[in-house]
């Protein structure tokens, strides 16, 4: 036993005795099997030895002599129950013998009586391997791939037993996988369910694979015609459970618009899940999720938040959610798009899981106070003091309808500051163009925003900006004609008031 584990190769040996007569194996074995009061250690590795050389050399023996193994294994009480499953694995390693042994009454049960939640590694070990190499009869590739896929689904722990063999060589996983996908006139069925088994255990053991096997997997993808839809973006997320590959699977061409494509409106709750869970993996790379505004990821959540109705699919939008809000211009886009809204709106839906409730409430809080932070005039007047202004919720016409009244606090000291930034020759472009931005929206809202500005003698220093060569001062320009027209519009106003 230790010997034959230890170095596979080994098994040669007995070919070259099987080949010139010199080695009686087969009825002393079987012999010592069928023995009684054999004590179970003895009959384990008897059966173990015996298995193995049929399923390593098999060209010395028949399916009568497979026969008489199962016979004595499945019928006689000596083998523990993992003995008999180690057994009916040895010898379904010869592909000769493999559609006998299967049809051999009893063979079935064996294999597929295990508990995943129940039963020890070593035993489900043994089913895994015995199922993986039942695998490879094509007459019986659907039937094997549903089954891995339920019973991984069922218990993602036993994804540690691929881990096990990988480290102990005794699985080959990859390129068989991949040859099925890449095969001709490939049912959709056994397309999906093929992707999503090698694409879950990259996903959850990526120690064993490297960059160019995961681009090869996103490769057969994105490119074949045999996959669905949802089969797609479900492997694509798998993939994605790895940190070790996340950056280089969103960098892919394709992967994006796998992900965004989806239509809130039309598209059915499992593929909006799946779209949601795959950004939800996404949102754990800070780089990663610096890009996602580009994809309009928020009006996306908000849609779906808005027209779904599954609790799985909104319970994750909120999940969702909480990795978003602390990227500031994530949380801004939250804010200005109105989720605050929509999470609201789901308080009064009917949910059967009620700490639903619970996790709607605590989402609307924490984007409440975002709100109410946002719309802080003091968080503007600090930015303000830092001579540095970006484009933001703080400089958005929603702020500026709700606080425009506060810059008459201590003497209009925050349009003296705006006002203040336009004149100094080492304001940047971008602080510039949102300070005309800012001081157009307060001639326009404010009730003496005209003669205010007017008092601040900054409408030469915004001429001269509309009249800009530079080439970074493009925006500049168009804020500062835009921040001119609004001074001039109400103007024309005044005069027409006063006739």
């Amino acid at each position: 036993f230790d010997f034959l584990r230890e170095d596979s190769s080994c098994f040669a040996i007995f070919d070259d005795m099987f080949n010139k007569g010199q080695l009686k194996f087969y009825k002393p074995l079987v012999a010592l099997l069928e023995s009684e009061n054999l004590n179970t250690y003895i009959a384990d590795k008897a059966a173990w030895l015996l298995a193995a050389v049929i399923g390593h050399v098999p060209t010395y023996f028949t399916d009568e002599d497979v026969n008489g193994v199962l016979k004595v294994l499945l019928q006689a009480n000596g083998c523990s129950e993992i003995g008999i499953l180690e057994a009916v694995t040895n010898l379904l390693k010869s592909g000769e013998f493999r559609r006998s042994i299967w049809a051999y009454p009893g063979v079935s049960e064996t294999i597929f009586k295990v508990q995943p939640k129940v039963d020890p590694p070593p035993k489900l070990y043994r089913c895994i391997f015995a199922i993986w190499l039942l695998s490879f009869d094509g007459d019986m590739r659907q039937w094997i791939l549903t089954f891995f896929f339920d019973f991984l689904r069922e218990d993602s722990s036993c994804f540690a037993i691929f881990d096990d063999m990988f480290s102990k060589g005794q699985l080959k996983f990859y390129k068989p996988l991949m040859a099925l996908l890449e095969s001709e006139n490939l049912n959709t069925y056994v397309a999906d369910k093929a992707a999503w088994l090698l694409t879950a255990v990259i996903g959850h053991v990526p120690t064993y694979f490297t960059d160019e096997d995961v681009n090869g997997v996103l490769k057969v993808l994105l490119r074949a015609n045999a996959f669905s839809e949802i089969g797609i973006l479900e492997a694509v997320t798998n993939l994605l459970k790895s940190g070790e590959f996340r950056r280089l699977i969103w960098e892919y061409p394709g992967v994006s618009e796998t992900i965004f494509k989806v239509q809130p409106k039309a598209d059915s709750p499992p593929k909006l899940y799946r779209c949601v869970f795959a950004i939800w993996l996404l949102s754990f790379d800070g780089e990663i999720t610096s890009h996602l505004k580009n994809y309009a990821v928020v009006k996306k959540v908000k849609d779906i938040l808005s027209f779904s109705r599954t609790e799985k699919v909104i319970r994750l939008c909120l999940t969702l959610l909480k990795n978003l809000l602390p990227h500031r211009e994530l949380c801004e886009e939250i804010v200005e798009d109105g989720v605050l809204e929509a999470v609201q709106q789901l308080e009064f839906e009917k949910w059967r899981d009620s700490e639903l409730y619970d996790e709607i409430r605590d989402m609307s809080s924490q984007i409440a106070t975002e709100v109410q932070e946002m719309s802080n005039f003091d968080r503007y007047e600090r930015e303000l003091q830092t001579g540095v202004l970006s484009w933001g919720f703080i400089h958005s016409s929603k702020f500026w309808a709700e606080n425009v009244l506060k810059f008459e606090q201590n003497d209009f000291r925050a349009l003296k500051c705006l006002a203040g930034l336009l004149t100094d020759p080492n304001t940047e472009p971008t602080t510039l163009a949102v300070a005309c931005h800012d001081l157009g929206e307060f001639v326009t809202m404010h009730p003496l925003g005209k003669r205010k500005v007017a008092q601040l003698n900054v409408k030469e220093k915004i001429m001269q900006l509309m009249g800009s060569t530079d080439q970074a001062h493009r925006e500049v320009r168009r804020e500062a004609l835009l921040c001119c027209q609004k001074i001039m519009l109400n103007k024309w106003q005044d005069m027409d008031t006063a006739q």
